[in-house]
């Protein structure tokens, strides 16, 4: 299995998360691999520590964990440079959270600039608010079809416009994270199967029981390898 995103370290909210506990859970799951990002920081700017203690956590426990770079698209070129310079340093993607920094489509254009020269995936928070809505940000996967999306939460109450997105786009993906068990199942049968990769949300939510509303939904042995692993292997391609 593949967990393509748990959170690290200690947020603004007082969660914290450490590579002992989550090496714990993986070893229990049978999760080989997990992705890794910063928790949101209080003034949503510095996260360029929080990448480095990211990054040494993933060259400390290598084929174990890899990162998301994380970074506040307002600060312009600076937030550009942070993803090169994460890029370089190993980064496997980098992590844009609109809700929590509170950022626009005009604020991410160099990013996406980046991102679509060298491949780099793109993992994008959504939910209910207009800024994180996916339809918002349409154009953009459109506009930047080299660059590969992934909608974090599957948009949330806009579950199915995302997985629409995610039907008619070759480059968007979703996971359904935290999301309800009946809203997963019509997310995944209106975006394909091919289409979900699994992510545990982990420590807002809990691998076990993000594994367990898949095994629920019964999609069959090959639909479970598909989205607890393969499809995340032909992400990263």
């Amino acid at each position: 299995m593949i967990d393509l995103r748990c959170y690290i370290g200690k947020g603004s909210d007082g969660t914290a998360s450490d590579s002992g506990q989550l090496l714990q859970h993986m070893d229990a799951l049978g999760i080989r691999e997990t992705y890794l990002t910063p928790f949101s920081r209080e003034d949503g700017v510095r996260y360029a520590e929080a990448n480095d203690e990211v990054l040494e956590v993933c060259r400390k426990f290598p084929g174990r964990f890899r990162a998301w770079a994380r970074v506040q698209p307002k600060l312009g070129r600076a937030a550009a440079d942070e993803v090169r310079r994460c890029r370089d340093a190993g980064a496997a993607g980098v992590f844009l959270q609109p809700q929590a920094d509170t950022f626009y489509i005009e604020n991410c254009l160099d990013i996406f600039k980046i991102a679509d020269v060298g491949g780099f995936p793109v993992m994008l928070h959504t939910d209910h608010r207009p800024n994180a809505h996916p339809q918002y940000w349409e154009g953009v996967f459109e506009k930047f079809h080299r660059v590969r999306f992934l909608l974090a939460h599957g948009g949330k109450d806009h579950y199915m416009e995302a997985a629409d997105i995610a039907r008619r786009l070759d480059n968007v993906f979703l996971d359904t994270a935290a999301m309800p068990l009946e809203r997963t199942r019509q997310a995944v049968e209106a975006a394909g199967i091919g289409k979900v990769l699994f992510c545990s949300d982990a420590p807002y939510s809990h691998a076990a029981l993000e594994k367990l509303k898949y095994e629920l939904l019964a999609p069959g042995e090959a639909g479970l390898r598909g989205i607890f692993e393969e499809n995340s292997r032909r992400f990263f391609l």
